[in-house]
């Protein structure tokens, strides 16, 4: 039959290379040529199989172009999956769990198949991904954690930002809905990550519980208030953080921070003593 000479994948001609099979361009290989008992003919090599004549190659400049761009598909659909693992072992967090690592190597081929891996080196593009599968479990890990886990502990503030412009662009070309941590789950985070007391971290969820109470957590993103909270809790116990460690830890601006946090404190009523830098007024 004339669709025999068809790739069932694609749809594209069916092409005999080189090794006497039966590939597509797309890199799906039938199986090895027989030639058709019913005409006899030799089939010169390049030629399509059993019937489609030099008429369908009219759009073709080269056998050997395509030979060429032919075997480099085969090679790359069998390698990519190979490739793909490899990549995301190797930067997989040391706490990452068989289901996370799972869901982070599906989105990279996501991502990779939607051309969104040029000029994005791997090493970041595989740590966001491992960041979106962290939220899409529902467990709570700061972009600073995750960086640090999946690239070492010596990365610096760029990489983590370059990490969380990667996470942003992933999530919005990808269009993934990915439901937010709670500020409490936050506050754990950013406590963990800068190893602040208990102390603080309950200090933190009265102030939270506060503002709640007035409605001044309307309009104000998770991260926000949650960073802020910490920031106002850490001061009130003695163990003072930068606004910019707590901005690193959960992505937000220090702006953020600053007009939340004095926005709690002013309705508040809360009285700080005078233990901030003066970059951070």
């Amino acid at each position: 039959m004339e669709n025999d000479n068809y790739c069932p994948d694609c749809g594209n001609l069916i092409l005999r290379d080189k090794k006497n099979e039966l590939v597509c361009k797309c890199g799906f290989v039938l199986g090895n040529y027989t030639p058709s008992p019913s005409t006899g003919k030799k089939t010169e090599l390049g030629s399509v199989v059993d019937g489609v004549g030099p008429q369908d190659w009219k759009n073709v400049t080269s056998f050997d172009e395509r030979l060429k761009d032919l075997h480099a598909n085969i090679s790359f659909n069998q390698n990519l999956e190979d490739r793909i693992n490899d990549i995301m072992r190797t930067y997989k967090p040391e706490d990452a769990s068989d289901c996370i690592v799972q869901s982070a190597t599906e989105l990279f081929k996501r991502a990779k198949n939607d051309g969104m891996a040029r000029g994005i080196p791997i090493k970041y593009l595989a740590t966001a991904i491992y960041y979106i599968a962290y939220a899409q479990h529902d467990t709570p890990k700061s972009l600073e954690r995750i960086t640090k886990s999946c690239l070492g502990s010596n990365v610096g503030p760029k990489d983590i930002r370059r990490v969380g412009r990667t996470y942003k662009n992933i999530k919005e070309k990808l269009k993934l809905k990915i439901s937010g941590y709670s500020p409490e789950n936050y506050i754990s985070v950013i406590c963990s990550d800068l190893n602040l007391s208990l102390n603080v971290r309950n200090k933190a969820l009265d102030i939270l519980k506060e503002a709640r109470n007035k409605n001044l957590d309307s309009g104000c993103s998770p991260r926000g208030i949650a960073a802020a909270t910490v920031y106002i809790a850490s001061i009130l116990n003695n163990e003072y953080k930068r606004q910019r460690d707590l901005a690193n830890s959960v992505t937000v601006t220090e702006v953020t921070i600053r007009n939340t946090y004095r926005k709690f404190v002013d309705k508040l009523g809360i009285q700080l003593p005078n233990t901030e830098s003066p970059s951070e007024p």
